[in-house]
């Protein structure tokens, strides 16, 4: 139909497969990024609560802050379940739990003293 070789499109999903875990990658580092200003600016919002001795204000902020921060890990669990329930068994299950497992302590860890 296209009039191409096949090496073409061997060559084509090569480049795409590679591509797109840069793609991947990229988008990962920009939703971080977000995060993490969107975590400064309300951080900055309760110091500056504190720094007008408006304690009321500052506990608002930090609440919200971990209210959003709750809510983004209950998001994330249930679309781990979510992927879990759509890929086969197998591989990709051990795959996910084992993602989950490193996820869970490293949230663990980071809210240790120690980091």
């Amino acid at each position: 139909l296209l009039l191409l070789p096949n090496r073409v499109f061997s060559d084509f999903r090569l480049a795409a497969a590679v591509l797109s875990v840069l793609f991947l990658v990229v988008q990962s580092i920009i939703f971080m990024d977000a995060a993490y200003t969107w975590n400064d600016l309300w951080f900055g919002y309760a110091m500056r609560a504190q720094a007008n001795l408006d304690l009321r204000r500052k506990q608002a902020w930090v609440g919200a802050i971990l209210v959003a921060a709750a809510g983004l890990l209950i998001a994330s669990l249930l679309l781990t379940a979510h992927t879990w329930h759509l890929t086969p068994r197998g591989l990709p299950h051990t795959f996910l739990a084992a993602i989950g497992g490193l996820s869970l302590a490293l949230l663990v860890l980071s809210i240790t003293d120690w980091c």
